[in-house]
């Protein structure tokens, strides 16, 4: 991907390959991307933490086999625009489910249905949801 905090052929990056059901590659260790672009498509051996503010409402979508339990964690630097991420994809590059990260907001999704040609991801969080308080119980 372009538009990284230092160009691809300047970064050390490990990386690991195994295969539970399907071969996969990743990075072993989170990778950062910083964008403005409004259209981004992720691999599993990209960057999983996205630091965007998109020059208009933006598409996020991925491409290729991901291992379960496979986290991307986005936050939306925009101060109106919107990022919006493909929970499914197709292979026409269009998104079938979508997750809407608004405007000054960040949200994480894992891969829960892996090693397919198009994997699902699930919400993890969003900081836009409330936190559950805990009451304080005394005996």
């Amino acid at each position: 991907l372009g538009s990284t905090t230092a160009a691809d052929n300047e970064k050390d990056v490990l990386y690991y390959t195994g295969t539970h059901a399907a071969r996969f590659t990743r990075s072993v260790f989170d990778r950062v991307l910083t964008s403005t672009a409004t259209s981004l498509t992720l691999t599993s051996t990209d960057a999983n933490i996205l630091i965007l503010t998109p020059g208009g409402n933006a598409n996020i979508i991925t491409s290729g086999t991901f291992p379960a339990g496979y986290v991307i964690h986005i936050r939306n630097l925009h101060a109106s625009n919107y990022v919006r991420f493909a929970l499914t994809s197709s292979s026409s590059s269009t998104m079938v489910t979508y997750y809407e990260i608004a405007a000054a907001t960040c949200a994480s999704f894992v891969c829960t249905v892996s090693h397919a040609s198009y994997p699902t991801f699930s919400l993890l969080m969003d900081d836009t949801i409330d936190t559950p308080q805990l009451a304080a119980h005394t005996r």
